[in-house]
């Protein structure tokens, strides 16, 4: 087997995928993930200390970011564990969207 052909045999194998590009892909999202956390408890701190309240968008919006992160896990895993993570980060959005809307209508 020549040189071209392994090469060209493993293009085929990694779909013409670079793994550099896919671990640095990976990193980015790993630094994403943690820093959506630190943003909202900024946010929430001047938040609060301006306007003496936290609004619930600001943690609904981590919250379905996950509750969608583990629902794609779920549907290429097929592993309950991912299921019933998913339902209890979606069920914390729906309670945290429900309770921005009552913020946004006055109702707390």
């Amino acid at each position: 087997m020549t040189r071209e052909e392994i090469l060209e045999k493993s293009q085929k194998e990694n779909k013409s995928k670079d793994i550099f590009d896919l671990e640095i892909q990976q990193s980015g999202f790993k630094a994403a993930y943690f820093s959506i956390f630190g943003f909202a408890a900024l946010i929430s701190i001047l938040q609060f200390a301006f306007e003496r309240k936290v609004s619930a968008a600001v943690w609904a919006m981590p919250a379905g970011m996950l509750a969608v992160m583990f629902l794609v896990k779920f549907i290429k895993m097929r592993k309950k564990h991912e299921l019933l993570v998913f339902i209890g980060y979606g069920i914390l959005f729906l309670c945290l969207l429900a309770a921005f809307i009552f913020q946004l209508t006055g109702k707390i």
